[in-house]
């Protein structure tokens, strides 16, 4: 049996994704790929309006856009009653007239073009290469964080926030990093915890001066005035308007650390690569600073997930450690290399996406023709 030559292979597919990329557009056109993929290889329930149960959710998600000011009583223990603070989601949708299930889903799908186009973006602004750009796309297509449209349809609005973690890291401007990343913490706490790589990610490229000064004025120190403004508000939604949230739910650590491989795979699938390497070669250029606040990050993120019911949907959070370690490489090895180990990491995220819960259950989220079939079977 011929074994197949992985530099052959590397080649036939760069040569095929450099004729796709040679328009003027071609950002955009590897963005809607990118998309087409994601929906293709992790595709929502076709049959979902008729599952029972399915605006249970959105029952709560509906008042809440109705008036996302106003404090909601949910039932203790359930997921709503976790909805308190993710004021992000009502708001966007109220500011645009959309309070209907579907209105929602299509607002969903828009946030997944868009957060693919800024994704491509980044990748470039990053890389300046178009095959590392097409490689972290489509790998994006096929990993958890590229997929979350198949769970984002029962009103989670992950998307909304992925989108927003994204743009404060293509930003240079100080006001719109501190804006996007209240605005995504808003969105999920989750953002609020991943936000933190936002802050090594302006750490790392700007090396804000020694002086305290210096460090006041930086990109950097503008996610931690976020973080304040983040907390000052909601101390004083707690104090004056009563909100509150639920915290049951949030200390199974224990009960799923017999899940913790498959979660830990399920979050970034094939894209651990780049993040094991970039933590190698921090160590090694005693950036330890940023090594020690990524790592931080990194393990912060897993036990927050194996920590709450929906693993594999918070694990996804660490989508954008993936920028700052491409970053990183970027600075440190050649780009010939980076290519074929962003190659390498897309590959593997072909893996199947499967979604990890508090049943120690581990849920394949079928692709579209699978999708379809049991659309028919069950018609």
């Amino acid at each position: 049996m011929q074994i197949i030559n992985f530099n052959n292979f590397y080649s036939k597919i760069s040569d095929l994704l450099s004729a796709y990329t040679k328009g003027k557009n071609w950002i955009f056109l590897i963005s809607l790929t990118g998309v087409f993929f994601s929906l293709f290889f992790a595709c929502p329930p076709l049959d979902y309006f008729r599952l029972p149960g399915f605006r249970g959710l959105w029952k709560y998600v509906l008042i809440q856009i109705e008036s996302p000011l106003s404090y909601h009583s949910y039932p203790a223990g359930s997921h709503m009653a976790k909805l308190a603070f993710r004021l992000t989601p009502p708001f966007f949708l109220k500011c645009l007239g959309l309070k209907t299930i579907l209105g929602c889903l299509a607002f969903q799908f828009l946030c997944l073009i868009v957060f693919f186009c800024l994704i491509s973006k980044l990748a470039y602004k990053i890389s300046q290469d178009k095959m590392v750009t097409a490689f972290i796309t489509l790998g994006f297509a096929l990993s958890p964080a590229g997929n979350s449209w198949a769970w984002d349809i029962s009103g989670s609005f992950d998307m909304l926030a992925f989108l927003l973690l994204t743009l404060a890291l293509i930003s240079d401007r100080r006001p719109l990093i501190w804006l996007v990343t209240l605005l995504a913490s808003y969105a999920d706490e989750r953002a609020l915890i991943a936000s933190s790589f936002v802050f090594i990610w302006n750490f790392y490229r700007d090396s804000p001066g020694s002086t305290f000064h210096k460090f006041l004025s930086s990109r950097a120190a503008c996610v931690i005035y976020s973080w304040l403004t983040y907390f000052v508000v909601r101390i004083f939604l707690i104090t004056h308007y009563g909100f509150r949230t639920d915290f049951r739910g949030t200390n199974l650590f224990l009960h799923l650390v017999n899940m913790l491989p498959f979660g830990l795979w399920s979050g970034l699938k094939g894209f651990w690569i780049l993040i094991l390497t970039s933590l190698i070669l921090l160590y090694k250029k005693k950036r330890l600073i940023v090594f020690f606040a990524f790592l931080a990050s990194t393990l912060i993120i897993i036990t927050v997930s194996m920590s709450v019911g929906d693993i594999t949907r918070s694990m996804a959070y660490l989508f954008i450690a993936i920028f700052v370690s491409l970053k990183i490489i970027y600075d440190i090895l050649p780009l010939e290399q980076i290519k074929k180990l962003v190659f390498t990491a897309s590959l593997f995220c072909l893996f199947p996406t499967y979604f990890c819960d508090f049943r120690t259950s581990i849920y394949w989220i079928l692709p579209f023709p699978l999708q379809l079939v049991r659309a028919l079977l069950h018609k």
